[in-house]
């Protein structure tokens, strides 16, 4: 029981202080998911990057709490399945610029 309190303690402030810190520099963040995502409306990425900020501070806050862990766990695992896929696919997409590029180097 106290290695689950210890997990939770150590996820949740790890989330807390990252969703506090993208709170205070949002525009970088908001720089980050536009490079990341497809979306180029302001609008659409200033909604994203809000709701992950108060994603990131909610489950963060919940875990530390042990308050609704499961849950809060539930939805810290989604999140880092839909930031770990952007970045694959952001990085798929440098290496393919990147293998063109050295391929039309080569010819």
């Amino acid at each position: 029981m106290e290695f689950i309190l210890f997990i939770n303690l150590l996820v949740g402030n790890i989330f807390l202080s990252t969703g506090l810190s993208k709170c205070f520099s949002l525009t970088a963040f908001e720089e980050a998911i536009s490079q990341f995502t497809n979306f180029r409306n302001p609008k659409i990425i200033g909604l994203i990057s809000r709701a992950f900020v108060v994603l990131e501070i909610l489950c963060g806050g919940l875990l530390v709490c042990s308050f609704l862990y499961k849950v809060a766990a539930i939805l810290v695992i989604v999140m880092l399945i839909m930031f770990s896929m952007l970045i694959v696919r952001h990085l798929n997409k440098k290496n393919e610029s990147y293998l063109s590029l050295w391929r039309s180097a080569r010819k």
